[in-house]
């Protein structure tokens, strides 16, 4: 080695080969610090002018924190950069222009495993802003405004988070959430313009208490031995009796029935049709016991024959009679004149008003269907028979009396 720093070497045939030392290279020269090689401080070349080697200073952000790079150049427009930041966390992109703007040359982030729960034994705590990326996060419920509606109270919940919208998934997203309450409970949440809507139970099978949505839901009750079925139309008042259904089967050897209440909690005035014990199709029967009624006088049954009298007795075919079948009866509209407890009105729905936008049925039209009420007619043909019974009864009673008085030779 010369006092250049210069390596001297002889080949076998004599021939002497110089090696210069970096130091002395006139082109390209290489030492310590050069392209960032073999440097040790908080000072680096920014951008290496294109060419390839180490750099990044304090003042060289990549994410959020300040950054070192590796460059390998293609070219002084085409370069391969792979960063760390003092956050630790890697990134990389692909330059193809002298710019190093990360507007027009964004970072794109390595992810790890744990990053965003991903892979990881322990997910992250997610708290309850749309803004968190997305990924799988583990929640408290008293922070995700799951424990008090859901009865789920200082449970921790799985949770997945989803995007919604290409641009704006700040504005629009979804989450997925599982707690391990009662065997497992699934949830579900989307948001609008930035802010959560209500969680959501999906139900499967097994449930109990399951709430379908504002107007529907299957009940546990009484140790879970006694089911009820509910449908609610909330678009009513909820002291109108009839605006919930319900079917229920006790725990016991009872059998079922279906009931008519108000949604307002109570039972008052509640319908109650006990459902049959054999085969056969379903008759409803009204209650006729002395402790259902009040102000029981007795009635003149020549109103009854008055009324069936009054009657216009018709033959008519029915339009939608396919087989156009001849029958015998009465006008709904005429009997109804006479006496309005033997008709009944019913609302049957013949259209839909669609929202155009969702596609969902807002509302419905109806058209009166009079029906005829066989009870009030049969209880009138009682009334009608007994007074003609005991009109007979006085024609005999006189009959007998005149062939008393006029004996007929036979």
């Amino acid at each position: 080695m010369t006092g250049t720093g210069d390596v001297e070497l002889t080949a076998p045939d004599g021939t002497k080969v110089t090696i210069k030392s970096f130091t002395a290279l006139d082109k390209d020269k290489m030492s310590v610090g050069a392209f960032g090689l073999g440097l040790k401080k908080d000072s680096l070349p920014d951008s290496l002018n294109g060419a390839s080697g180490f750099f990044g200073a304090g003042s060289y952000a990549v994410g959020k924190s300040a950054a070192v790079a590796i460059q390998s150049s293609y070219g002084s427009e085409r370069r391969g950069q792979f960063s760390i930041n003092m956050a630790n966390e890697a990134y990389f992109r692909f330059c193809n222009t002298a710019s190093d703007d990360p507007t027009t040359h964004p970072w794109k982030q390595l992810v790890a495993v744990g990053d965003y729960g991903i892979g990881a034994k322990n997910p992250p705590i997610i708290e309850n802003s749309v803004i968190a990326p997305t990924g799988f996060y583990s929640a408290l419920t008293d922070k995700n405004e799951l424990g008090k509606a859901f009865g789920i109270a200082g449970q921790a919940v799985g949770i997945i988070n989803l995007g919604m919208h290409h641009s704006e998934s700040e504005k629009f997203k979804s989450q997925i959430g599982t707690s391990y309450s009662s065997g497992g409970r699934m949830f579900l949440r989307c948001s609008l313009d930035s802010a959560w809507k209500a969680w959501r139970e999906v139900y499967c099978s097994g449930a109990t208490n399951a709430k379908f949505g504002s107007g529907f839901s299957v009940e546990n009750e009484a140790s879970g031995g006694y089911i009820v079925f509910n449908v609610v139309n909330n678009a009513r008042p909820i002291t109108d009796n009839g605006c919930k259904f319900a079917i229920e089967i006790p725990n016991s050897t009872e059998r079922p029935y279906m009931l008519q209440r108000k949604n307002d909690g109570t039972t008052t005035g509640q319908i109650v049709n006990q459902l049959p014990v054999s085969s056969g199709q379903i008759a409803i029967q009204g209650t006729s016991g002395r402790e259902y009624k009040k102000d029981v006088v007795d009635a003149d049954g020549t109103e009854a024959l008055n009324r069936i009298n009054k009657l216009r007795l018709v033959n008519y075919i029915y339009i939608d009679d396919e087989k156009g079948r001849l029958r015998f009866g009465f006008i709904a509209e005429e009997a109804e004149i006479i006496a309005p407890q033997y008709i009944k009105h019913m609302q049957e729905p013949i259209d839909e008003i669609v929202d155009p936008d969702s596609g969902e049925v807002i509302d419905r039209i109806y058209r009166d269907r009079p029906c005829v009420d066989n009870n009030p007619i049969v209880m009138d043909l009682l009334g009608a028979i007994q007074v003609l019974t005991s009109k007979v009864n006085e024609q005999e009673t006189r009959l007998l009396a005149l062939e008393k008085q006029h004996p007929i030779d036979k």
